[in-house]
């Protein structure tokens, strides 16, 4: 979108003449699926936040303060001008799970300015994998793992998700 373009391109006291705009423009994607889109963001190519519906009490860190191994893969991402997307990243001690949709915001040459980071709500994955019960004949289910082996949905025991199905080993729980 030309707007998100602009708003990477300019100057920051420039940016506050195209704010109105971003923000309006955020806010409309947000409302394209308001039942798991959490959030949009727009950050630049050093990662700095420079718009995000809804709005932060405060200016996140670089590249929304995500942990090093999807900051490393939007940094990818970013200069191979290429979408990316997260594993699913669980929130300590909350329950709540996320995954992070990123899409490079380009020039026309191809030039990265920035990315679009949608944050979704974990929870579509259970529901996609309810929405498919019986599919495969009645009372068929499915259940999704992740690599790990960590329990990511289930078809008819949702509370049975991140667990893992094997115990992990000791260099695993420790990078975790």
């Amino acid at each position: 979108m030309i707007i998100f373009k602009e708003a990477l391109s300019v100057s920051p006291d420039i940016y506050d003449i195209l704010e109105t705009d971003v923000l309006q423009t955020l806010q409309v994607l947000i409302n394209e699926n308001p039942d798991y889109l959490i959030r949009y963001d727009l950050i630049n190519r050093e990662g700095l936040h420079i718009a995000g519906v809804p709005r932060l009490p405060q200016v996140p860190k670089p590249f929304l303060g995500l942990n090093p191994t999807l900051v490393n893969g939007m940094k990818v991402s970013l200069s191979a001008a290429l979408p990316s997307v997260s594993p699913v990243i669980l929130e300590p001690g909350t329950g709540n799970s996320h995954l992070y949709f990123a899409s490079v915001v380009t020039t026309r040459d191809g030039r990265a300015l920035g990315m679009m980071v949608a944050t979704y709500d974990g929870y579509i994955l259970q529901d996609i994998v309810e929405n498919r019960n019986d599919s495969a004949g009645a009372t068929s289910f499915g259940i999704l793992y992740d690599e790990i082996h960590i329990q990511l949905a289930h078809g008819i025991k949702p509370e049975t998700n991140y667990r893992t199905l094997v115990a992990l080993n000791e260099t695993l729980l420790e990078t975790m």
